[in-house]
Order: structure tokens, then C-alpha cells, then sequence
């Protein structure tokens, strides 16, 4: 049971009144995006960039995952992929 106040009547809400996640979010793949394949390219060029200025290949990587939170596993993988490919 969840209480809001309004004034100074205090409303009670159920937890079967309340819509279920699939009335809420109807597609879940809606939420999940990934990077475009030219949105990773960016970003192994900016973290290489990095790399040429100094800072060691891990340090950058780290520090671009770090920063870039929208970024998944699978975008964060394979942006590591194209920065070492590059390195070799």
C-alpha cells in the first residue's frame, strides 16, 4: 500500500491498482539501444587519441567507460576490439 499526501487528505493506492510494467513499457527492446557501428568508431578514435597523447591504452579505456554510462557491455567490448586491433 503506498500513501501520497494531497492537501490534507492522504490517498492509498494498492499494489493492484497499480498498472503492471507491461502496461507501463509495452515494448521491452523500446529501452535497450546500442552505439550506431560509426557512434564506436568515434569513440575508439577519441580514446586513441588519448592513447597518442600519453595515457596508457587501459587507463583510457577505463576512463571513457567510466564516462560514457549510456555505453553497454556489448558497445563498451567492442569499442575495446577496434582500440587494440588499432594498437597491434
Amino acid at each position: 500500500m503506498v500513501a501520497k499526501r494531497r492537501g490534507t487528505k492522504v490517498l492509498r493506492f494498492s499494489a493492484a491498482r497499480r498498472r503492471p510494467d507491461a502496461a507501463r513499457h509495452p515494448d521491452p527492446k523500446q529501452h535497450e539501444t546500442q552505439m550506431t557501428p560509426s557512434a564506436r568508431l568515434s569513440a575508439a578514435i577519441e580514446i586513441l587519441d588519448r592513447v597518442l597523447a600519453g595515457a596508457s591504452a587501459e587507463q583510457a579505456l577505463t576512463n571513457w567507460g567510466r564516462a560514457s554510462r549510456f555505453a553497454g557491455s556489448g558497445d563498451r567490448a567492442a569499442v575495446r576490439d577496434l582500440v587494440f586491433e588499432a594498437l597491434r
